[in-house]
């Protein structure tokens, strides 16, 4: 089947590794460690944070994005990496993220993205079925 791309959903909580949360530049090397691990493209980045605690950060990728949100005080952080990249490196670029956080609990979420070719034509294919 072709698709237009790959997203990996992330749920993780319980992070031990604190050094990521409230420092920016630290956050920073990490998203461009697991950019580098996905074989994507950077075209820039941006992080947000929060007072009284609270990051945010976006990487726009010449293949699609990479977002994370770091709830500080619920030691939660939510992620997630899309890539129209046929090569199956995000995943490896999770797990990295992952690990990094040091995260004892993870909801992870596959979705195949895309419009696939049928019969010489275009059309949306239901992945629900």
């Amino acid at each position: 089947m072709d698709t237009l791309g790959k997203h990996v959903v992330v749920e993780l909580s319980r992070c031990q590794n604190i050094e990521y949360y409230d420092n920016e530049k630290n956050l920073q090397n990490l998203l461009l460690e697991t950019v580098d691990i996905a074989k994507a493209t950077l075209l820039n980045i941006h992080i947000s944070k929060f007072q009284p605690v609270g990051i945010t950060a976006t990487v726009h990728l010449a293949e699609s994005h990479i977002s994370c949100h770091l709830f500080t005080e619920e030691k939660y952080v939510s992620f997630d990496i899309y890539t129209c990249s046929s090569d199956n490196s995000i995943y490896e670029a999770q797990k990295h993220f992952v690990q990094a956080l040091g995260a004892q609990l993870v909801n992870n979420l596959y979705i195949t993205r895309g419009i696939v070719q049928v019969d010489g034509g275009r059309h949306m294919e239901s992945f629900m079925e």
